[in-house]
Formats: structure tokens, C-alpha cells, sequence
């Protein structure tokens, strides 16, 4: 269902700086090297894992040439073309790292959105009837990067935006802490 409470329609492109697809880089076509620059894996969007093993590591000039397609924290990202589509967002801790043509960012506009919140729309039921609103195709559904940043989507205004990223981030904590606690315990079994 696609229907919300009222709130403030508003086009996604004007939430954010700018909507984007990386270039047209493919893993086997890419030099190996040891470096500290990175390609994202569609993996790592699927998973939600931006660690280094969903990374391909890429050349410093191939990084820099492509520089406008690097991820900044907080950036949403969808895949352009994916049986189930759900947003990721990008860690604070992301290293030198760029997309590649399959893979759509949105990167909010911090004044106008509160970036976590947008993630958690956008990754809501709510979100996701309306991002199916223009997916095309039936099994491997495509996203038109002109569709998506024409969407309009019902947006809560800045205050209740702001609670319900607190809570989010206040409820994140606690599961991280209980997985934590229970690997801890895990650890403690003695097998004989």
C-alpha cells in the first residue's frame, strides 16, 4: 500500500544534491591491483555490507577519472536492475569508493531531508510500493534513473523526521548490542 498519513509531497530529485549511476565498469574488465581505491560490489547493496570483501579494488587514476561517481556517508543506493529492491545506505566509515552503472545513488540534501530518515522511507513498505510504482519488467525489475528522480514521495515535516531517526538509531544500537552480547556467549561454549 502506497498510501500514508498526510504530510509534505515532495519530488525526490529536490530532497537531493543529486541522483546519479556510476560509469560503465565492469570487474572483469579491471586491472588487479592492491590499492586503497574501490569499486562497490552489487553485493554489498543486496547484503548491506560495505566491507572490503564487497569491493573491488581499482586504480588511483581510474578512481580520480572517475571521481563524480564517488560515494560520500549517507548516500542512499538502489540497484538499477534487481529482483528485489532495497535501499542501502552508505557508513560514515566508507572508504575511496565508486559505483558502477548498475548501481543508483541518491544523495540527499542535508538541508532540506535528514538523510537517515529518507533511507528509512525509501527502505519502509511505504517506500518500497512506491519505488514499485516505476520499477519495469516482472522478475528482473529495472529502475529509469528519470523516473526515480521524478517520484513523489510523502515526506513528515523536519522535527518528526528527526524523531523518528532517533529512535531508529536508538533501536540499531540495542540490536547490535544484544548480536554482541550473544556472539559473546557463543564464544564462551566449550565444545568437548
Amino acid at each position: 500500500n502506497s498510501r500514508r498519513k498526510p504530510g509534505k509531497e515532495v519530488m525526490l530529485n529536490k530532497l537531493s544534491e543529486c541522483i546519479f549511476r556510476g560509469p560503465e565498469l565492469y570487474q572483469k574488465g579491471l586491472k588487479e591491483t592492491t590499492s586503497n581505491y574501490y569499486m562497490l560490489s552489487q553485493s554489498a547493496i543486496s547484503s548491506r555490507n560495505f566491507g572490503l570483501n564487497n569491493m573491488i579494488p581499482i586504480e588511483k587514476a581510474l578512481f580520480e577519472a572517475h571521481q563524480s561517481a564517488a560515494l560520500k556517508p549517507n548516500d542512499i543506493l538502489l540497484l538499477s536492475r534487481s529482483t528485489t529492491n532495497n535501499p542501502a545506505q552508505v557508513p560514515q566509515n566508507i572508504p575511496n569508493c565508486i559505483i558502477n552503472l548498475n548501481i543508483i545513488c541518491i544523495r540527499p540534501n542535508h538541508q532540506l531531508i535528514n538523510p537517515v530518515y529518507l533511507y528509512l522511507l525509501l527502505k519502509s513498505q511505504y517506500g518500497k510500493s512506491v519505488i514499485a510504482n516505476i520499477e519495469k519488467g516482472t522478475v528482473l525489475k529495472s529502475i529509469s534513473i528519470m523516473q526515480l528522480k521524478q517520484l513523489i514521495i510523502n515526506i513528515d515535516d523536519r522535527a518528526t523526521q528527526n524523531t523518528i531517526t532517533a529512535k531508529y538509531l536508538d533501536l540499531h544500537h540495542d540490536l547490535q548490542k544484544a548480536r554482541d552480547n550473544l556472539q559473546a556467549f557463543l564464544n564462551t561454549i566449550m565444545v568437548d
